[in-house]
């Protein structure tokens, strides 16, 4: 029997995110790693694509892009 893998963009995908600052929420459709971005000591950023969830109070509106830190 073989062990899974997986990888931090994957385990992203499909997951709920949900800022306090920018006020918006939806669920993860993309993810990859940024370089060049520090955090902090065992911190990575990654880049994710994020699709609206919708309600009767929010409008209709595009896929946003965000930055998460995630312990490595």
């Amino acid at each position: 029997m073989s062990a899974l893998k997986y990888n931090i963009e994957t385990l992203l995908e499909g997951k709920y995110y949900h800022s306090r600052s920018r006020r918006l929420e939806g669920i993860i459709q993309y993810a990859e790693k940024r370089e060049g971005i520090w955090y902090g000591e065992g911190l990575e950023a990654y880049a994710i694509q994020v699709r609206p969830t919708y309600s009767s109070e929010s409008p209709l509106s595009k896929d946003f892009w965000a930055t998460v830190c995630v312990s490595a």
